[in-house]
């Protein structure tokens, strides 16, 4: 629907390293042309008046921390990649009799809430894995975490590098939650736990460039007029037992229909 008002180009394989300020309150942004293997085709650089990053967590921040670190948006300030958080998410496996179908029951748009569990509230979603065997199904944990992870610029690597204490007291505390509830869940459905909780992947990364530290609550990056972020980014690392992607799509919305509103650089709306 974009592409056809003619005035939007999607530009695939283009893979953005660098923004930078160019002058005029413009920016640049200067990306690798690849092809499906991943072998650089050519480089490319753009100029833009208006620049929104929807990168994803953990992409928005690293090109935020690599124009902080290199100097190319000097104004950035020293919250960008703070207050990260993996929403909760958690990963077991569960043995069933063996006449269940594990690829039923997705995408994962039923949970399973929890949200009187004396220890901490959480959901749970089963995930549609076609990979995992008959009898097993794959459920993900949904809680409420802190802030607790932060990504740093590494310079060797010229990416983030991401910390998250994933054994602290907080997370330990939805751990024990869990294991609760699978317990009730296993008396009630003669199931019995086939992996530990997994705690050290997410689905669902938010953070590293927060309404309030990075951001105002449109989204507009601190030190900059024209800058903005659309993504889970802004989130301080949970949305309270839920899935993250209506809360961030709501976000942009909110964004964009005040850009489209009150878009002049110099507006106090924006502040």
């Amino acid at each position: 629907m974009a592409e056809a008002t003619k005035k939007v180009e999607i530009r695939p394989l283009h893979v953005v390293h660098t923004i930078e300020e160019y002058h005029a309150g413009r920016f640049r942004v200067t990306c690798n042309q690849i092809n499906q293997q991943g072998v650089v085709l050519a480089k490319k650089s753009f100029i833009c008046r208006y620049l929104f990053l929807a990168a994803g967590s953990i992409g928005t921040t690293e090109l935020l921390l690599r124009a902080k670190h290199e100097g190319t948006l000097p104004r950035l300030n020293n919250q960008v990649g703070k207050f990260w958080g993996t929403n909760g998410d958690g990963v077991s496996a569960i043995l069933t009799s063996g006449q269940t179908n594990a690829t039923l029951g997705g995408p994962a748009s039923v949970v399973i809430e929890d949200l009187d569990n004396p220890i901490a509230p959480l959901v749970i979603e089963q995930l549609p894995f076609p990979i995992v065997p008959q009898g097993v199904l794959a459920p993900l944990s949904l809680a409420i975490v802190k802030p607790e992870g932060y990504l740093n610029y590494n310079t060797s690597t010229q990416s983030a590098n991401l910390f998250w204490p994933k054994n602290s007291a907080n997370n330990q505390k939805i751990t024990q939650a869990n294991q609760y509830t699978y317990q009730r869940l296993n008396l009630a459905n003669a199931t019995t736990f086939a992996a530990p909780l997994d705690f050290s992947a997410t689905a669902h990364p938010l953070g590293g460039a927060t309404i309030g530290a990075v951001c105002n609550t449109y989204g507009k990056v601190h030190g900059y007029s024209n800058l903005f972020v659309v993504d889970g980014s802004l989130i301080p690392g949970s949305t309270a037992c839920s899935n993250p992607s209506l809360t961030i799509a709501a976000l942009a919305e909110r964004c964009m229909d005040r850009f489209l509103n009150k878009k002049l650089p110099e507006s106090t709306e924006w502040e």
